[in-house]
């Protein structure tokens, strides 16, 4: 084929992704494909995690009580209690809350990267509620629980009413408030006195109205001291408009995408369904089963969630490359017979990069990806718009089970809580094992174990690396 002229070849190309498509030529043996990997990862030194630490809230002094009090409003008694915490006061454990001891939070990170879908109404708090963190989380944290709706349907009871489902973007809400109810209290407050202000002989005559004021004053005063240095916030309850959220239901994630070309809402769901038999998900909704990966993935592809990029191809194959020659050298040539099934993905990623490279239709290249094997999906595409949840669903969706398990977070996380230390030592080494590339480190879990279990890891032969 070298020899073609370069159209014969284009359309060479063309057809062998064609025959590749339409299923003429075999599929993989994932099994035998991890262990071709695996051969690979045994011949490379040190296994590390990659830990980029995130920037933190120190909770020092009074803020301990406050955030004492925060978890116990939450329901969060049986959680560790943090020394610190992330923007929105995420800590370890914690998906939908959001508590605030200071407007300093502003300048710390996330502390689990998957609370960043959280972060378009994190920006609306501290855009339109400067006044209300300055004011009250003097003597009292602020914290509430983050709900996300379609329209006036919360998604946490999607499977209750799914015909109330409509297309469009979701929403989130918080209302803040601090455990004693003090922002809301003043703010009943204020409005009595405005109502007193506007209609003094009515207010001023009426006993019950006196009484609450005076009442809600009294108290105030003996928990906030001087009423006169606070401002009446406008609203304590705070949204933002996005395409993409998560619920976390326990170990259940349910991802909810929006995808505004087509004006198309999909859920991807990771655990037990969400849709019982008897109450069908809505004609409206594309619902996909994220163990399913190799349906799922080319379903996302054709319906614009992920694109394909001749770039990130080109990268991923210099990576597959680079592990090959590595392993090659470490191995003195004698893995050259262990590696067909590695062969055989890199000769047909580089069709498919060929192809890619001059096919300028996005439509066309959409519908020869999605028509791939799952194995070679993953290395060719990435999000159709820069946003941290459809970064965070793509290696979910990873052909390789060990890498699907590892980026589930809350889920790793429990089972690692849970098992004995041969568990946990299984667990470490499946990990290690199957991390090649640095796109597929999970931040998440690297923090978390390196902040709770590192001494443990480190026994294991697990060590960790800065990735700042």
């Amino acid at each position: 084929m070298s020899t073609m002229p370069g159209i014969l070849k284009y359309l060479a190309d063309l057809q062998a992704l064609g025959d590749i498509a339409k299923g003429r030529q075999p599929g993989y043996d994932t099994s035998k494909l991890e262990q071709s990997f695996l051969r690979f990862s045994a011949l490379s030194t040190g296994k590390e995690l990659k830990v980029r630490q995130p920037k933190l809230y120190a909770v020092a002094g009074d803020e301990v009580a406050h955030l004492q009090s925060a978890m116990q409003s939450l329901g969060l008694s049986g959680l560790q209690q943090p020394t610190r915490i992330g923007i929105g006061g995420g800590f370890a454990g914690v998906n939908r809350e959001i508590v605030i001891l200071s407007p300093s939070q502003l300048e710390t990170d996330l502390y689990f990267y998957s609370r960043a879908y959280l972060t378009p109404l994190l920006e609306s708090i501290f855009k339109n509620g400067t006044t209300l963190i300055r004011d009250f989380s003097l003597h009292e944290a602020l914290c509430g629980v983050a709900a996300a709706y379609r329209d006036s349907l919360s998604l946490s009871e999607i499977a209750l009413f799914p015909e109330r489902f409509t297309p469009g973007p979701y929403t989130l809400a918080v209302t803040l408030d601090t455990p004693q109810k003090s922002a809301s209290k003043f703010k009943e407050l204020s409005d009595l006195l405005a109502q007193a202000e506007k209609e003094p002989k009515l207010s001023l005559l009426d006993p019950a109205f006196i009484s609450k004021a005076a009442a809600l004053g009294s108290e105030l005063r003996s928990r906030l001291g001087s009423l006169s240095r606070y401002e009446s916030p406008d609203s304590l309850s705070f949204s933002a408009q996005t395409n993409s959220t998560v619920l976390y239901e326990g170990t259940n994630e349910q991802y909810f995408l929006y995808v505004p070309a087509t004006n198309k809402n999909i859920l991807v769901h990771f655990g037990e369904p969400v849709f019982k038999q008897e109450r069908p998900a809505p004609a409206n909704l594309t619902v996909l089963r994220g163990e399913a990966y190799e349906k799922t993935l080319a379903t996302l592809v054709e319906e614009q969630v992920f694109k394909p990029s001749p770039a990130v191809l080109t990268r991923r194959i210099r990576d597959l490359q680079t592990l090959y020659d590595t392993a090659m050298r470490a191995s003195q040539g004698t893995i050259i017979e262990h590696n067909t099934e590695y062969k055989h993905i890199l000769a047909e990623l580089k069709i498919a990069e060929e192809v890619l490279k001059k096919t300028r239709n996005a439509q066309i290249s959409r519908g020869y990806v999605a028509k791939l094997p799952a194995q070679l999906i993953e290395f060719m595409v990435c999000p159709e718009q820069d946003d941290p949840v459809l970064h965070a669903l793509l290696p979910l969706l990873s052909w390789n089970s060990h890498l699907r398990s590892y980026h589930r977070t809350a889920s790793f996380i429990k089972r690692f809580t849970e098992g004995d230390d041969n568990a946990r030592a299984r667990m470490l080494h499946e990990t290690a094992a199957n991390i090649f590339f640095n796109y597929q480190q999970n931040n998440d879990v690297n923090v978390w174990l390196y902040t709770a279990h590192q001494a443990f890891c480190e026994q294991q032969g697990i060590s960790f690396k800065s990735a700042n």
